[in-house]
């Protein structure tokens, strides 16, 4: 019984202390706020089981520097600003294929920062991407398409 006791205190007033606290300034979307986030593949048609590599790139602007207000503290901020632009992304957004379910990204990371897909069936496939930031708008990316060739001759 003294045991749970001593796991409920350590979960009550430990816990909560181990939270990192609020800087005093951070940086938040500002009304001006702009993303862009463009994708692209290393090729337009691959074959059936061969990975396509694939590449984003995000640029920003807007963000602005406010005294943290920890009454009001809002939902979608940043300790240092966030780089204007970052040449690889591939790997930190949201990934959407249509047909649905139709392609397998990679596992693992890419030292790059690039992404893989592979396509288990022949077809004509669209690619796009969204910023996978918790904050709002959720940017969506340009849009790829790729022809899927089948293995046979």
């Amino acid at each position: 019984m003294h045991k749970y006791i001593y796991l409920i205190a350590l979960i009550v007033f430990i816990l909560p202390a181990c939270r990192e606290a609020v800087p005093e300034y951070i940086w938040v979307p500002g009304e001006d706020f702009e993303e862009r986030l463009t994708v692209r593949a290393e090729q337009d048609t691959v074959r059936v089981g061969e990975a396509l590599i694939l590449h984003a790139q995000r640029e920003n602007s807007g963000f602005v520097r406010v005294k943290t207000d920890i009454e009001n503290e809002p939902a979608c901020w940043w300790r240092e600003e966030p780089p204007k632009f970052e040449s690889e992304v591939a790997q930190n957004v949201t990934w959407y294929i249509e047909p649905d379910d139709e392609g397998k990204f990679n596992l693992g990371l890419r030292a790059d920062g690039s992404r893989t897909v592979k396509f288990a069936r022949p077809g004509t496939y669209t690619l796009r991407a969204e910023t996978a930031a918790w904050c709002p708008p959720r940017e969506k990316s340009n849009t790829l398409s790729v022809v899927v060739k089948s293995n046979k001759k």
